[in-house]
């Protein structure tokens, strides 16, 4: 009998081992998400990237003065040969702003040969590209006063990664200045493209509440008009 016993209270306890559910480490669910949310932003890119490679081609094939343009960039800031195939210049370029921090000169060179070109997805996917330091705010700066001008609705949800990514206070004199006149380019782009009457002008871009407010006002315009968010 006790041996009987022994053997029911071991089972008894296996079976409640076996049967509780395994805890769920919150700390980390947002880390697995994060690649995820990633990979989903690169698609996307990676699809309107094709659009621009097709378009651009097809573009300087006909537009002798836009490759002009293109090739004088080219062979000052790339290479001093160019490639056989137009669409392998425009790409090489499109590398250059990749790494501004290389060669920030010719990082702003090669993204105002794109808006010239009036090359929307790659001008929208340079706002959000990760980046660090004062030539990524740069381009991020060019990038989204481009966008504003051209009132391009699809850049709305890049401008608002763009201010999330960055909805922080920047330490220091110069790079603080830097880093608070992007934050203003963006909201200025949002509220040139939207419309959105959100006060920016008195806006103190240093303050996340009052940042994240304008972020959730735009957020709200994309949805209104069908425009599909970058953290959905």
């Amino acid at each position: 009998m006790r041996v009987q016993a022994i053997s029911l209270f071991w089972l008894t306890l296996l079976l409640m081992c076996g049967c509780k559910k395994p805890a769920i480490d919150k700390s980390t669910e947002g880390a697995r998400e994060a690649p995820k949310q990633a990979a989903k932003i690169h698609m996307k890119t990676q699809e309107e990237l094709q659009s621009a490679w097709d378009k651009l081609e097809s573009e300087t094939e006909q537009d002798p003065e836009l490759w002009k343009k293109v090739a004088e960039v080219y062979e000052r800031d790339v290479r001093t040969s160019l490639p056989s195939s137009k669409r392998v210049a425009w790409q090489q370029l499109y590398q250059v702003l990749g790494d501004p921090n290389a060669n920030p000169a010719a990082a702003r060179n090669v993204l105002q040969v794109f808006i010239d070109a009036n090359a929307t997805e790659v001008v929208r996917e340079s706002v959000i590209n990760p980046r660090r330091g004062v030539p990524g705010w740069e381009l991020t700066t060019i990038a989204s006063q481009a966008l504003g001008t051209v009132r391009d609705k699809k850049a709305v949800p890049y401008l608002i990664q763009a201010l999330i990514r960055n909805n922080y206070p920047q330490p220091g004199s110069e790079s603080a200045t830097l880093h608070s006149n992007m934050k203003r380019k963006l909201l200025g782009a949002i509220q040139r493209i939207t419309g959105l009457d959100a006060g920016i002008d008195k806006i103190d871009v240093n303050d996340p509440e009052q940042v994240e407010r304008v972020i959730s006002m735009a957020k709200d315009w994309a949805k209104q008009h069908n425009i599909q968010l970058l953290d959905k």
